[in-house]
C-alpha cells in the first residue's frame, strides 16, 4: 500500500470528525451557556434541564431514522443535511424563541447528531482495517476539539458580545463545516447498500481486517448492555452528581497552592477530565484496545470503574473522590472507545448502519435515563446506594461476558 493510500482513510475520517466538531459548537455552548442566561432570556429555569437534555430522548427515535436517511441519499449527503440543520438550530437558539418552539430546535439537534455519529462510525469500518480503536480514538478527538472550543472561546464571545451576538457568530463557525465537506467529499468512502457495494473485497480495507481484538471479540448484545451501561454511570452518576459530592465534602475555606476556591471551581476541574480525555488520550486509548485486544481491555476498566465507584461509596473523605472521579472519568471514555471499536468489529459494512444505530440508541437511552433515575434514588435514599450500585453493574457485566465467552459458540 502507497503512503498516499494509507493517507486517504484517515483524511476521510478527519473530515467527517471535523465536520461534526464545528456542528457541536452550538450545543456544547448551549449547555454553559443556558443555565447563566434562563432568567434574562424569560425560561423557566425549571425547563433548562428538560432543553439541554431533549436531544437525548429524540435521538431513541431519530438513530433508526438515520439508517433509512443514509441508505435513501448515501452518506455525503446525509452528513451535509446534518451540517446544515445544526446551524439552523444553533442559529435559533440565539433568537431565544418560545419554549415549544426552542425545544423543537433543540430536538433537531438530537436528529442532526444522529446522522452525524452514524456517518463518523461508518467510516471508521469502511477506512479503518486493522485499527479501528485508534480511529475510533481519532474520531472523539477530534470531536471533542470543537466541545473544548466551544466552551473557551464560546465563553468569550458571551461575554464580550452579549448572547445573541455570541450565538450567531458561533453558528457562523459552525457553517464552516459546510464548505470542508463539499471540498473533500471525494475523501468519503462508499457506504452504498447492499445491492451496490462492489463485489471486489479488496476495495473494502473492513473485510480484510485481522485486528487483535477479535482473537476475543466482546459480543454484539453484550456491546449493547455496555453501552447502555457505561453512559448510565458516567452521565447519570459521575457527571450528573459530581457537584454535589464535591459540595458534602469539601471545605469551602479550602485552599490549593494559597488560592481560595470553593465548590464550583473543583466540580469544573473534575468534570475537565471528562472532556479531555477523548482529546488529549483518545487516539492512544484507541491504540491500547487494537493492541490487548476489546475483551482484556474490558475487563481491566470494568474492575477499575468498579473499585473506583466503591471508593467514593464507602469512604466519606474529599481525598478519595479527587481520586476515584477522575479515574471513573477517563475508564469510562475509554470503554467508549473500546466498546465501539468492539461493535465494529462485530459487523460488516453493509450492515453496519442498522446495528451502530442501535448500540447509539442503547447508549442514548443510558445518558438520558441515568440523570433521572440516579437523582430519583438519591434523592430519597442517599448517593451512597447510588454509587455503590452503580459499582455493582461492573462485576455483572464481566459475569456476562464470562458466560458469553464459556459458550460453545464464543469458542468456535
Amino acid at each position: 500500500m502507497t503512503q498516499g493510500q494509507q493517507s486517504r482513510p484517515l483524511s476521510a475520517l478527519l473530515v467527517t470528525s471535523a465536520v461534526s466538531g464545528f456542528a457541536i459548537l452550538g450545543d456544547s455552548l448551549l449547555y454553559s451557556a443556558l443555565p447563566l442566561y434562563a432568567e434574562s432570556l424569560g425560561i423557566p429555569l425549571a425547563a433548562v434541564g428538560l432543553l439541554l437534555s431533549i436531544n437525548r430522548w429524540i435521538r431513541l427515535l431519530s438513530n433508526s431514522v438515520a439508517v433509512h436517511v443514509f441508505d435513501a441519499i448515501g452518506l455525503f449527503a446525509a452528513v451535509l443535511l446534518a451540517a446544515l440543520l445544526s446551524v439552523l438550530a444553533t442559529v435559533s437558539y440565539a433568537f431565544t424563541p418560545a419554549l415549544p418552539l426552542f425545544l423543537l430546535m433543540r430536538g433537531l439537534w438530537g436528529f442532526c447528531w444522529s446522522h452525524l455519529r452514524l456517518g463518523c462510525y461508518l467510516v471508521v469500518i469502511a477506512t479503518a482495517g486493522n485499527h479501528i480503536g485508534k480511529a475510533m480514538g481519532v474520531m472523539h478527538a477530534v470531536v471533542r476539539i470543537g466541545s473544548a472550543m466551544a466552551v473557551i472561546v464560546g465563553g468569550l464571545l458571551l461575554d464580550h458580545f452579549g448572547y445573541r451576538t455570541g450565538l450567531l457568530i458561533t453558528a457562523a463557525l459552525s457553517a464552516l463545516a459546510i464548505p470542508l465537506l463539499i471540498r473533500y467529499r471525494h475523501l468519503l468512502p462508499d457506504v452504498r447498500p447492499p445491492d451496490a457495494v462492489d463485489k471486489d473485497t479488496q476495495s473494502s480495507p473492513h473485510s480484510g481486517k485481522v485486528a487483535a481484538a477479535n482473537t476475543h471479540p466482546l459480543p454484539m448484545r453484550l456491546c449493547y448492555l455496555i453501552g447502555f451501561a457505561n453512559t448510565f454511570v458516567q452521565a447519570g452518576v459521575i457527571v450528573s452528581t459530581i457537584a454535589l459530592i464535591v459540595r458534602d465534602r469539601f471545605d469551602p475555606g479550602g485552599q490549593w497552592f494559597g488560592i481560595t476556591v470553593g465548590v464550583a471551581t473543583v466540580s469544573g476541574l473534575l468534570l475537565t477530565v471528562h472532556w479531555l480525555t477523548p482529546l488529549l488520550l483518545g487516539p492512544t486509548i484507541g491504540s491500547w484496545s487494537d493492541r490487548l485486544g476489546r475483551s482484556r481491555l474490558f475487563v481491566s476498566l470494568a474492575i477499575i470503574q468498579c473499585g473506583a465507584l466503591c471508593g467514593v461509596a464507602f469512604t466519606a473523605g474529599m481525598g478519595a473522590a479527587l481520586v476515584a472521579i477522575p479515574i471513573l472519568l477517563i475508564a469510562g471514555n475509554a470503554m467508549l472507545i473500546n466498546t465501539e471499536a468492539a461493535m465494529a468489529d462485530s459487523t460488516e459494512l453493509e450492515k453496519a448502519p442498522v446495528y451502530m444505530s442501535r448500540y447509539a440508541t442503547f447508549s442514548d437511552l443510558g445518558a438520558a435515563a441515568g440523570p433521572i433515575l440516579a437523582y430519583a434514588i438519591g434523592h430519597h435514599l442517599g448517593f451512597t446506594l447510588v454509587y455503590a450500585g452503580a459499582a455493582a453493574i461492573y462485576p455483572l457485566l464481566i459475569l456476562l461476558w464470562w458466560l458469553t465467552n464459556r459458550s460453545p459458540e464464543s469458542e468456535a
